[in-house]
């Protein structure tokens, strides 16, 4: 994963520098993010990547790996 992927992850989350953030964290659970902070970085997430992110992509990614595959695919 990008470092700038998780580094976008940790700011929108307002997670702490030393939260370890891994593939399999989820992103409701672990991390929680809740759909307000999900908008803000796929925001982010798009303008930083130069992607656009399907809503079915989201909507189905329940981890951090699964939001990174949406985003490895996209910018491609």
């Amino acid at each position: 994963m990008d470092q700038r992927f998780i580094s976008i992850l940790k700011t929108a989350s307002e997670l702490p520098d030393d939260f370890a953030v891994s593939a399999d964290s989820r992103l409701q659970e672990d991390i929680g993010i809740d759909s307000l902070k999900l908008i803000d970085i796929v925001l982010r997430l798009e303008g930083e990547f130069g992607v656009s992110l399907s809503e079915d992509a989201l909507a189905q990614a329940k981890t951090v790996s699964d939001l990174w595959d949406a985003v490895a695919v996209t910018s491609h």
